[in-house]
């Protein structure tokens, strides 16, 4: 089993200096992290790699030296599921956007952030997971995380609400 932790719209330092401490437990171990975009900052990348490898994309509120370092979509193989990042930004809702972004590459997996409210559904075969906003959460009283498991092909996610900041 492969456990990856997920993280989007940490919007550091603009709304919030750091990273809260628990995030450092919850990712101790894990053999990815995947950050989907609103960074603003490549310090917190640094940080991130510290605990482990790390995926990033850029977002819409990401300054210019943190956009030109990231892509806006990756796409890799985790546990023998083919897995799509991006922010979600554009027209429509952030899945809308993360749906036409990754269309093409027949993801399982389709990880986005952007709303700042968490989401984990099905729909035709593929996973899309929204970890939700770190710092600043629209759809829960405290920023949340996601932890993603995958064994077998089998995709198991959970969103894990913070203590706060």
């Amino acid at each position: 089993m492969l456990r990856m932790g997920v993280l989007s719209d940490t919007h550091i330092p603009v709304r919030a200096q750091a990273l809260p401490g628990e995030i450092f437990s919850l990712f101790e171990g894990l053999d990815l992290i995947v950050h989907c975009g609103d960074i603003n900052t490549m310090d917190l990348i640094t940080e991130l790699e510290a605990l482990g490898p790390v995926r990033a994309v850029y977002g819409n509120t990401d300054p210019y030296d943190v956009a030109i370092r990231l892509p806006p979509k990756q796409i890799f193989t985790f546990g023998g599921v083919r897995v799509g990042i991006c922010h979600g930004h554009g027209m429509g809702t952030p899945r809308q956007n993360a749906k036409r972004h990754l269309s093409r590459a027949a993801c399982g997996l389709v990880i986005y952030g952007h709303s700042h409210c968490p989401e984990h559904l099905e729909e035709n075969g593929t996973v899309y997971f929204n970890p939700g906003s770190v710092s600043h959460p629209r759809c829960t009283d405290n920023g949340t995380v996601g932890i993603i498991e995958v064994d077998g092909g089998i995709i198991r996610g959970r969103v894990i609400e913070l203590e706060g900041l």
